[in-house]
């Protein structure tokens, strides 16, 4: 299930998942075990209600597409339920890519940690925000800080039209994405 909203008007509201896509050659283990597909660590997800229209929309843009002088000058905005929060949204405002790869990530240095994986990197456009990439992983850095690793919208804007156009995704049981109960 999705929640949102808490503090707005006639919030919270909540959402049940009822379909998701992710990148087909992405696999858990060989994630955990190496490099290669840093990349492809994304999911969309298609929620049963409408909530955009009460609370707004982010766009999606290709940030690292127009650049590294670009890039690597906006300022981000991240958003995120790290592991020490619990249940309360935590952000970053005002933090920078520091470098971005042909393999549809960038390094960060927003303030992320344990749970704000798949978390939204986003940049202001006019009135509102767009989303350039999620967060991924980390990677422990024995010469200076932690590096932080994201995966730029590079890797699924390809994918975002036809998964909102319903055609595209995979169908969860409707139960929040739980199997549903033998009845």
């Amino acid at each position: 299930r999705f929640i949102t909203g808490a503090n707005a008007p006639g919030g919270p509201f909540e959402a049940r998942i009822i379909a998701y896509q992710d990148d087909p050659r992405f696999n858990y283990a060989r994630f955990n075990s190496g490099d290669e597909l840093d990349g492809l660590d994304w999911a969309l997800l298609r929620i049963d209600q409408p909530l955009g229209e009460r609370l707004g929309f982010a766009g999606v843009q290709n940030l690292t597409a127009q650049g590294p002088q670009r890039a690597l000058a906006a300022e981000l905005f991240q958003a995120g339920y790290a592991w020490d929060t619990g249940d309360y949204l935590t952000g970053h405002i005002g933090c920078r890519m520091v470098e971005f790869h042909p393999d549809n990530t960038f390094m960060h240095e927003c303030d992320t940690t344990r749970g704000d994986s798949g978390s939204s990197f986003l940049v202001r456009n006019g009135a509102g925000f767009d989303v350039i990439g999620v967060d991924s992983s980390f990677r422990n850095n024995p010469n200076g800080p932690v590096i932080n690793i994201a995966v730029s919208a590079s890797s699924f804007l390809p994918h975002v039209a036809d998964f909102i156009a319903g055609r595209t995704g995979t169908p969860t049981s409707g139960n929040g994405g739980k199997p549903k109960r033998d009845e």
